[in-house]
């Protein structure tokens, strides 16, 4: 797996290809529907900032989903290990979302995050935790960051997840919901990485969560699974006050 995520955070042509695989309408949806689960943060003044803090967000496109998709005021912050990613991500910035206020973007370590505590309302992660080695300590760092009873909503892979069965549930609606005929077949295409990057990296279940996000000073709120049992979305909070072993 080593060698597989070395290709994807420091080669230049792994951020174009990682962006071509997610930036479709289906994946789109995927990363808006994350704002479902933002729990009283969601509907709160729209002249007060939502604070983001965008996990792992590779070329930008679920930073500039997530800008999009929250009402009134937002301020997303996405950040990624990789300089390639993050250059792209400016680069799109400026070619196509220059008209979204609030948004940037820096090239950091999610083990040693460069905020100060309680530093934001919602963090969010797509595809983020399952390909994280120490991802126990990244918990930490998001509790931290995260400010009293703020969210943590990630999108990640199921265990027990079948491709053919997604297959069959998604196809139809792909045939009715997409314009391009090409989409179903790129869609199929990002499914199938994306299973076969998560078989190296191991994939998640709700016990897995649970323990992880309990170990790092975080309440589980939900498990929700999605994309026809492939995925799951993972919702935590950090509690009114933080336990002192998880500091």
């Amino acid at each position: 797996m080593s060698r597989v995520r070395s290709w994807i955070f420091e080669n230049d042509l792994g951020a174009l290809a990682y962006r071509l695989l997610t930036e479709q309408p289906l994946w789109r949806r995927q990363i808006a529907g994350l704002v479902e689960h933002f729990g009283e943060h969601h509907g709160r003044s729209r002249t007060t900032p939502l604070r983001i803090l965008d996990l792992g967000c590779g070329p930008g496109v679920s930073s500039f989903v997530l800008a999009e998709a929250v009402p009134g005021a937002v301020e997303v912050t996405g950040v990624d290990i990789s300089a390639p990613m993050i250059e792209r991500a400016r680069a799109l910035q400026r070619q196509r979302y220059a008209h979204l206020p609030g948004l940037s973007f820096l090239c950091a370590d999610a083990l040693a995050l460069p905020f100060e505590e309680a530093s934001f309302d919602v963090v969010t992660g797509h595809s983020f935790l399952y390909i994280i080695g120490e991802r126990e300590r990244a918990l930490r760092e998001i509790a931290r960051v995260l400010a009293p009873r703020g969210r943590l909503v990630l999108m990640e892979p199921a265990r027990d997840g079948s491709l053919l069965s997604a297959a069959q549930g998604t196809l139809p609606d792909l045939r009715a919901g997409l314009r391009e005929p090409r989409s179903a077949a790129r869609f199929a295409a990002s499914m199938i990485l994306w299973r076969l990057f998560s078989s190296l990296a191991g994939r998640l279940t709700p016990e897995l969560v649970s323990s992880l996000f309990t170990a790092a000073g975080l309440e589980l709120v939900a498990t929700v699974p999605t994309l026809r049992g492939l995925g799951w979305h993972c919702v935590g909070r950090r509690p009114a006050e933080r336990a002192q072993h998880a500091r």
